[in-house]
């Protein structure tokens, strides 16, 4: 019978949640990369994204720290750093045909296998996104961040500025003059971060969207839930990182909103599309 490409797809990540299934109940340990079942795996990602494909599970904390990471492999870094000074541009991504994808062994365990193929889906819309929408999001981005580049060298200059000058015209004692310019500073650098905080998620959304396409979008929303309840565990356990905690949940809880309106717009063409429709109400219910 003919498939086409969609139902190729589905039939593919469908094996890769067996596969995942069968690896969760293997013993936590650096062998379980050289397994048949991790070997199998990349091969599928790799027929899908129609890119070499090594993802790893990384075993150097038993808490979570940044969940997944895509980034290329070692073998193809130098053709990357070359194509970053030939082009002198930052959508590197779309240069890179071997990629390696690292998952902290502690998010495997959390997770089901449907909900780390979400994620795995989202590490890969990093690399969509930026090989794809070169034009558009990407540039839009861009821009943002050199906004941020020029508020924050601004920052820097107004420090100098105002404090040289109001010791030199003694207008003002030194130490009142070091004030000022301090708290010129902090202002400029809240204003940068929250234009940063924003550019992330909007990046960190449009990823998401690439697992909403496929059919994942529930288990990406019931992913970040698990995440958000174990940074909230990690906040009430180490006090002192409740503060940068919060950003990240408050992101994650933002990411979660996003993925919802999308489900709610996206049809998609296959079975896990429909039944994603048909579980919209119960998850406004629970959001």
């Amino acid at each position: 019978m003919f498939l086409d490409e969609s139902q190729k797809r589905i039939n593919n990540l469908n094996k890769a949640s067996i596969l995942l299934e069968k690896i969760k109940k293997m013993k936590m340990g650096s062998p379980i990369n050289k397994s048949k079942e991790m070997i199998e795996l990349n091969k599928i990602f790799s027929k899908v994204f129609n890119c070499t494909t090594n993802i790893e599970i990384t075993f150097e904390s038993d808490t979570i720290d940044y969940g997944a990471c895509i980034y290329p492999t070692k073998e193809n870094l130098k053709s990357y750093i070359n194509k970053i000074i030939e082009k002198d541009e930052d959508y590197l991504f779309k240069y890179v045909t071997e990629i390696r994808i690292d998952v902290q062994s502690v998010l495997v365990e959390l997770l089901t296998p449907d909900q780390i193929i979400a994620v795995l889906l989202h590490e890969f819309g990093h690399k969509i996104f930026l090989e794809r929408i070169i034009d558009t999001n990407a540039e839009i981005i861009n821009k943002n961040r050199t906004v941020v580049s020029v508020l924050r060298v601004i920052s820097a200059v107004a420090v100098t500025a105002v404090g040289a000058t109001f010791s030199a015209l003694l207008l003002v004692p030194f130490l009142v003059s070091l004030f000022i310019s301090v708290c010129l500073f902090y202002l400029f650098m809240a204003i940068t971060a929250g234009i940063d905080f924003e550019i992330n998620l909007n990046t960190e959304s449009l990823s998401d969207s690439l697992a909403v396409k496929y059919g994942y979008g529930k288990e990406l929303m019931e992913g970040l839930e698990i995440l958000i309840k174990e940074f909230n565990k990690l906040s009430i356990k180490k006090p002192q990182y409740a503060k940068s905690l919060k950003v990240v949940i408050d992101s994650l809880q933002m990411r979660k909103s996003k993925i919802l309106i999308d489900l709610e717009k996206t049809v998609v063409s296959n079975f896990r599309g429909f039944k994603q429709k048909f579980l919209l109400d119960k998850l406004r219910k629970n959001k």
